[in-house]
């Protein structure tokens, strides 16, 4: 079984186990080690799912303590899944991921302001394309300091998530992220990268991934064709859903 098939089963499967009352708020999960065991797989699966769920509020991770199950309608502030998280696993098999390359080099202005950076900072650019039934549906271009040991991520060429590695290779994980959404335009290369006319219609989205204590992680961007992905949020507060 491909290994993004994997993490979706073991995703699903806890995911599942959540939704029916099998897993109830504030039961603790086995140990990584222990679930490696459980689904006979490695631990990157396992990390790849439980950082998922993690950042759509079921789980909450706490260095040193476990993973524990959310009391999701106990949660007073608002909760925003953002995106494609849907249809993804409906048609998570169909979706694959190659890394362009990887890359220091100087920021532009915008993500030198994000990112409060010095004059001559460089930042780790990763430039991915991701598919959908073979067709590029996702464009996208992620940053992080120079800090970072860019062979970490030159080694995991098959990563799906940065999130995943910064788990695995770092011990940092997300607490929140910050959107903004525009309609653009794909320019000459993005339209050559993804396969689609030059001045065709896109969603261009800015993700700013930040930590407990606030500290920015990493900034994201995605360019996507919205005739072949539907962009879907969806907002909850203490249990609640509004459209």
């Amino acid at each position: 079984m491909k290994t993004n098939s994997l993490y979706h089963c073991i995703y699903q499967d806890i995911k599942d186990q959540i939704l029916q009352g099998k897993l109830k708020p504030g039961d603790q999960l086995p140990a990584e080690a222990e679930l490696e065991k459980l689904y006979r797989t490695s631990r990157a699966p396992v990390r790849q799912a439980l950082s998922m769920l993690e950042h759509e509020a079921f789980l909450d991770r706490r260095q040193g303590r476990g993973t524990f199950v959310c009391d999701r309608k106990k949660q007073s502030h608002w909760l925003f899944s953002s995106g494609f998280a849907s249809d993804m696993e409906r048609d998570f098999d169909f979706i694959s991921s190659k890394v362009l390359y990887i890359r220091l080099e100087k920021p532009d202005d915008d993500i030198r302001r994000t990112f409060a950076l010095d004059g001559d900072q460089q930042v780790i650019h990763i430039h991915r394309l991701r598919y959908f039934k073979n067709a590029p549906i996702f464009l996208i271009d992620n940053y992080l300091k120079d800090s970072f040991n860019i062979e970490k991520f030159k080694r995991a060429t098959d990563f799906f998530l940065i999130s995943e590695v910064l788990e695995a290779d770092f011990q940092i994980s997300l607490y929140k992220a910050e959107e903004e959404i525009r309609a653009s335009v794909a320019d000459s290369r993005i339209a050559k990268e993804m396969e689609i006319p030059n001045g065709y219609p896109i969603l261009d989205i800015k993700r700013v991934n930040y930590t407990e204590n606030e500290r920015i992680v990493y900034v994201s961007r995605y360019k996507v064709c919205t005739d072949r992905w539907a962009h879907r949020a969806a907002y909850y507060s203490k249990g609640q859903c509004f459209d």
